[in-house]
Parts: structure tokens; sequence; C-alpha cells
């Protein structure tokens, strides 16, 4: 009988943690330089978040670069992403203040894919940071390579 109580309340326990489970999967960003991006210095800084960004923001990676050349890359994991439509962003702080601002390099793609209306018609500046979608599989790993080779010239 012990044993019967046992396993029920295992079977039980078991299915509230089942029910309480989110799907999630794994991203990895891959990030490297073409073009004007190359022999910049600076702090790559990579992050994925909801597109809307009024939901889930799955943590920011950063590194010190003493100068990005084409023969490197660097890659970012980023674990338990909720499965769905992400944002991947990442660029070249070359003033290190943290913030994407005008000088610093991001990537082309990104700017053009237009992931929150990415350029306002009217005066060519961003409204949004420069993100690239992503979807994310429920246990599946996705990799996500980010070139960055254009230099920011209008205000975020």
């Amino acid at each position: 009988m012990k044993l019967f109580v046992r396993r029920t309340a295992l079977v039980a326990v078991s299915a509230v943690l089942a029910a309480c489970s989110v799907d999630t999967g794994k991203v990895i960003v891959g990030v490297s330089c073409a073009g004007e991006g190359c022999g910049q210095s600076g702090q790559i800084h990579t992050r994925v978040e909801d597109c809307d960004e009024d939901t889930a923001y799955y943590g920011d990676r950063s590194v010190a670069v003493p100068v990005f050349d084409s023969s490197t890359s660097y890659a970012f994991s980023f674990e338990s992403v909720e499965q769905g439509l992400r944002c991947v962003q990442a660029f070249l702080d070359v003033d290190t203040s943290g913030n994407l601002s005008v000088g610093d390099v991001v990537s082309s793609l990104a700017i053009h894919q237009g992931v929150g209306e990415a350029r306002d018609d009217e005066d060519q500046t961003l409204d949004d940071d420069p993100e690239i979608d992503v979807e994310v599989e429920t246990d599946e790993t996705i990799a996500i390579p980010v070139t960055l080779d254009e230099i920011l010239v209008n205000e975020p």
C-alpha cells in the first residue's frame, strides 16, 4: 500500500511540474565582421529578446575586442529561450558606452530586414535597434550568423 501511495504522489508531482514547464530552445549567435566593420576595436554586445521587448529578455553577452578583423569570430550562447519569434541584436560598441550609438558597427542585414520598422522613411533614422528575427523551436539549437559590416551613421 505504501508503494502505491508513493508512486501516486510521484506521478502527481510529475504532472504538476510538466504543466508548469516552458518550451525552450538554445540560440547561438556567431558574430564576425566584413567591410567597414573590420579593423575597429571596442566591445561586442549581443542579446536575445522578445521582438516586442515587452515580455522576455534572455540576456546580454559581451566581450572586449582589441581589433576586430575578418579572421576572428565570436560565439555567444543563450540557453532557455522560449519557443517562438525572438530578436537577436549584435553590435560592436566602438565608443564602449554600453549602448548603440553613432559610430558603432551593426549588421546591414538587421537594418534592412525591417524588424520593428528599422528605418523611418521620412528622415532615415532608426526607429528601433537593428535586430534579426529568429524562430526558436523547443529543444532545438539554432545558430544565427551575424556579420557586422556597417557603421551606424544615424542616431538609433
